[in-house]
């Protein structure tokens, strides 16, 4: 009887993302801090929405330091980056004197 699987022996266990998937949002990231704009909109050829939010708010968590000042929308089909005044959105209030 033939059968229906195949096994293939591997050395080691491919990365869940590549680098250059990895490279792709920290490159449109840098470019949103760069363009001076409060929102930019990022589209990714080839990838839903919901995965460029997704892979876009993954790469702020790795990196807080550099891109915290920036968060992710989604509004229908398009993606927005938007550069905040101060870290994760949070507004210093002048205390009253």
């Amino acid at each position: 009887m033939a059968k229906i699987y195949k096994i293939t022996p591997v050395d080691e266990l491919p990365g869940r993302r590549s680098r250059t998937q990895e490279s792709i949002y920290t490159e449109a990231l840098d470019d949103a801090l760069k363009s001076g704009s409060r929102f930019v909109r990022i589209d990714v050829s080839g990838r839903k929405p919901a995965s460029i939010a997704a892979a876009l708010k993954d790469a702020i968590s790795r990196d807080p330091r550099r891109y915290g000042r920036l968060g992710v929308h989604r509004r229908g089909d398009q993606v927005f980056v938007e550069r905040r005044e101060t870290a994760r959105g949070r507004r210093t209030e002048k205390k009253a004197a």
